[in-house]
């Protein structure tokens, strides 16, 4: 049966390493899905890659989970991924967690550390938490790869020459784990950083499309292809799979960026599930701003599963992707019906504040009749579905509080 996407899932919320993600890893998932209709996935120490231990990417463990558990059977419309960066501070690692995570209900955790962490703030963000007794041994999996390639041959033989018939002695990886890693090239990294060899390995990037924006909010009207979601579905008529790089990540709770990067993700998933985009089509990757431009594009590419083409509307991205081999496609800004005026986030925003500005002093709440004005007023411009998880995540509450805020 296929799963519905809701306004209010019970979710569950892990943080993994996933170097790589273990049978120990699918099984908590699937308990957690037994226990929620969804499971957030952190992908802990996003920012480590490509050194003992921790040999792959964010982006890399991103694509090798989501294969993992839909190999397992695990319905993708009911998980997500999301990279997951240290911080140097305790407290405020777990306050990005909360800002960079859609909402969750409760933390399922065998590490104590986090439990107690994660635990002074579970009273006033109204969390629960749950310790798993089981817990994973404390071990490097690629140490364990370099002795299946020595029983194979590797490189000289393949992985996939043996197939699924093929013996994982004394380790917890799965085939489907293995086999993701040798078609992105990474055995060949894991044979050349332990056994110190030089190996040739001429990978392809994945046939991905890149759509990176702020989605301050997420625009457009799936039956009219515009705004962003336009942008989505012209990726997705050229590739399998299109990244949505949520940018600006750190930023919130100001007019030109009123949603958490956590709010937003929650906004641009139920729009395209509720229309009918399935998850197998797309990742959605919280990206933080960086203060060094030409750094830009090659954090991007780690925290984000590989790709082959960026659809862009502004030239900034164009330049800063353009300077590989990636395609680089151009998508021109829908015009708003009935106005000269191009669609975009800002003017939602603008026309949002206004007519709160209009209707309610600073003390008021926002009335419902105010809403459903509002809405009536974003109908052309913002999709009835994202409409409804806009009103959910209080995009209206913000907009009103701003419209005051400089007062």
């Amino acid at each position: 049966m296929a799963y519905t996407p809701l306004l209010h899932p019970t979710r569950g919320f892990m943080i993994e390493r996933a170097q790589p993600f273990t049978t120990y890893d699918v099984n908590l998932v699937k308990q957690i899905l037994d226990e929620n209709d969804e499971v957030v996935i952190g992908i802990g120490n996003a920012g480590v890659s490509h050194e003992p231990g921790w040999l792959m990417s964010a982006g890399e463990r991103m694509d090798v989970t989501d294969y993992v558990l839909r190999c397992e059977g695990i319905d993708a419309n009911r998980f997500m991924l999301v990279p997951i960066e240290n911080q140097p501070e305790a407290t405020q690692w777990v306050a990005e967690v909360l800002m960079m995570t859609p909402r969750w209900d409760t933390f399922y955790t065998r590490n104590f550390k986090n439990a107690a962490m994660f635990g002074s703030f579970q009273r006033q963000y109204g969390f629960d938490i749950k310790r798993i007794d089981e817990q994973k041994p404390e071990k490097d999996y690629y140490a364990e790869l370099v002795n299946l390639f020595r029983f194979i041959g590797f490189p000289n033989q393949k992985l996939s020459d043996f197939g699924k018939n093929l013996d994982f002695p004394h380790t917890d990886l799965s085939y489907s784990a293995v086999e993701r890693m040798e078609k992105l090239g990474i055995l060949h990294r894991v044979h050349a950083i332990y056994n110190r060899v030089n190996v040739e390995n001429e990978v392809d990037l994945e046939k991905r499309m890149l759509f990176l924006g702020g989605f301050q909010p997420f625009t457009g009207v799936f039956a009219d292809r515009s705004g962003h979601f336009g942008a989505v579905l012209r990726a997705l008529e050229k590739r399998e799979q299109v990244i949505i790089a949520v940018g600006s990540a750190q930023e919130s709770y100001c007019e030109s960026d009123p949603l958490t990067v956590g709010k937003r993700m929650d906004v641009i998933r139920y729009t395209l599930l509720a229309n009918g985009v399935d998850s197998t089509q797309f990742f959605i990757v919280p990206i933080k701003d960086i203060a060094a431009n030409a750094c830009y594009a090659p954090k991007v590419m780690s925290l984000c599963p590989s790709f082959d083409a960026v659809i862009a509307g502004n030239d900034w991205t164009k330049q800063l992707f353009g300077e590989g081999d990636l395609e680089i496609i151009s998508h021109e800004r829908s015009m708003v019906s009935g106005c000269e005026m191009p669609l975009s986030a800002t003017r939602v925003r603008k026309m949002t504040m206004e007519l709160l500005k209009e209707r309610h002093g600073k003390d008021d709440a926002v009335s419902e009749s105010t809403v459903r004005d509002l809405e009536k007023a974003l109908a052309g411009m913002i999709d009835v579905r994202t409409l409804e998880m806009l009103q959910d995540v209080g995009f209206y509450e913000t907009m009103h509080f701003l419209a005051y805020a400089k007062d």
